[in-house]
Parts: C-alpha cells; sequence; structure tokens
C-alpha cells in the first residue's frame, strides 16, 4: 500500500512487488501504468515416496480435484495463466501438446477407486505463511480437494520451519514456488533432477533428459528435449500443476520503463518521458 501511494502521489516513479487485486488501483488512476516482468509458479509437490501417493493414479487423482479456473477468477482476477505441466506456459521449451489437467472430481474419485481407495483418503497439506495470498489458495485447494474424497489437513508452517520440513522429507502435499524464468534448466534440474535434491521424486528417465538438455547447444534440439520432459511429468504427476502469477512494475506516466522478462528491476533501461 505504501508503495502504491508512493507511486500515485508522485514520491517515486517506479514499484515493484503490486499484489493482483491492486492493479486495477494504478491502472484507473490516471498516473501511471503497469509493465510486466518475470513472474512466480506456486504449485503443490506431492511426496511419491510414500503411500499411497507413490501410486501415479492418486497423483493424477488429486491434479483432476483441483479447479484452477475457479481459483484464478476468485483470487487473482483471471490474471494467472493455468500450467498444462511443470515447465511454464512462459519458458522456452513447454510442450505444446499439453493442455491443463481438466477440473473433473467424477475422474478424481474414480482413480482413486482404481488404486484401492474407494473411501477417499486423507493427506496433509503444508505451506509457507510468508507467500502472498497463500492461505486463501490452501483453503481453495483443500475445499476442493474434499468433493473428490481427499480429506486435507493444512499445515502452515513459517519460512525456517517449512523449509527444514521440506528438506528433511516431512512433507506429504506441499505448496512451493518457484521463478516463471525464461530458461527451463534454471528451476527443472534443482527440483527435479535427483541429483540436485531428491527429496520427493527420482525418475532415471527424467535424471537422464534433463542432463541431456544441459549438453545440447542447438536451441531447437534443446526445445525438443525439454518437451519431452514436460510430457512425461505430465504423465507421471509428481505435483500437482496449478498457475503461473505474473508479475508486474507499477511506472509513472512520465516515465519510460519496460520490465524484462528476467525480473531484474534495471534502471539503467528507464527514462524520463521528453
Amino acid at each position: 500500500a505504501s508503495r502504491i501511494a508512493a507511486l500515485l502521489t508522485g514520491e517515486v516513479q517506479i514499484i515493484s512487488g503490486v499484489p493482483v487485486h491492486q492493479r486495477k488501483k494504478i491502472q484507473d488512476s490516471g498516473k501511471a501504468y503497469l509493465t510486466s516482468q518475470m513472474g512466480v509458479m506456486p504449485y503443490m509437490g506431492i511426496n511419491t515416496y510414500e503411500a499411497p501417493f507413490d501410486d501415479v493414479r492418486v497423483r493424477q487423482a488429486i491434479n483432476y480435484a483441483i479447479d484452477k479456473e475457479l481459483i484464478n477468477k476468485a483470487l487473482f482476477d483471471g490474471q494467472a495463466i493455468i500450467c498444462g505441466g511443470p515447465i511454464s506456459p512462459r519458458t522456452f521449451g513447454a510442450s505444446p501438446k499439453l493442455k491443463p489437467y481438466a477440473y473433473d472430481p467424477d475422474k478424481s474419485r474414480a482413480l482413486l477407486k482404481e488404486a484401492g481407495h474407494p473411501n477417499g483418503i486423507q493427506a496433509r497439506l503444508a505451506y509457507p505463511t510468508y507467500m502472498s495470498q497463500i492461505q486463501e489458495q490452501a483453503e481453495a485447494i483443500a475445499a476442493n480437494v474434499g468433493k473428490a474424497g481427499i480429506n486435507v489437513t493444512l499445515e502452515p508452517f513459517e519460512r525456517a520451519v517449512m523449509w527444514e520440513r521440506y528438506q528433511g522429507k516431512k512433507h506429504q502435499l506441499y505448496i512451493y514456488w518457484w521463478d516463471d524464468a525464461p530458461e527451463p534448466d534454471r528451476y527443472m534440474y534443482s527440483l527435479f533432477n535427483s541429483k540436485s535434491r531428491d527429496y520427493y521424486y527420482k525418475n532415471p528417465a527424467v535424471d537422464e533428459l534433463l542432463d541431456k538438455g544441459r549438453t545440447i547447444m542447438d536451441r531447437t534440439e534443446r526445445a525438443k528435449v525439454y518437451a519431452q520432459i514436460d510430457e512425461l511429468l505430465y504423465q507421471d504427476a509428481p505435483w500437482v500443476y496449478l498457475y503461473v502469477l505474473p508479475e508486474v512494475f507499477g511506472v509513472a506516466n512520465d516515465f519510460d520503463y519496460q520490465g524484462r522478462r528476467d525480473g531484474f528491476l534495471n534502471m539503467r533501461f528507464a527514462k524520463p518521458k521528453m
């Protein structure tokens, strides 16, 4: 609120960290405009080493149980970008073939029944309290999956405790986020290669493709490798693929500045309008 007030009163010319629900205030002010930058990609990780989440049918069932479009409209004014797979739709290498998991609680229940859980399952959902709008997201997700027979207990943790438990493989389901970076290796290797973290998922085929993606210089061939990774992880569902929340800078009308895809606020590109 202080940043936005400073922008609209002329105290500053450029601000970052503008919440989704405050962006219209800037747009309607007549004093400033918005320019895009990188963004964040919340995801819901799944502990694939622990039953019943070691069964891909259960993991897919969770993906089908979340109404991402409704969450987008209710919490983000429809400005989020729904994800098909783990690679952001705005990132180089994302598979153009993937369509987001549809909201289908009947299919979710059918998959759970097929996996041997006709009465549904119990799960713990952890999340870090410092994330923007995280309580609302966690509550919406819990309400969604409950309709499919996935009864969730919410576990909010402050930053240090959340990370300690994450490293200790103590979570069942957990919400975290990563930067919506333009380079897929920036986050895919860290989060999915078992030689990097190996906390909640291991797949030798994914490891091999991620290693291969680091060795190819030809951009077209690299894109094919990452699209293959995207499609493989879509099917194996070690995450619930949620959405990308594009970030914006607020810029005063008398200044010229366009956000960069890397997300950095680089002032050497800013200049007064003449």
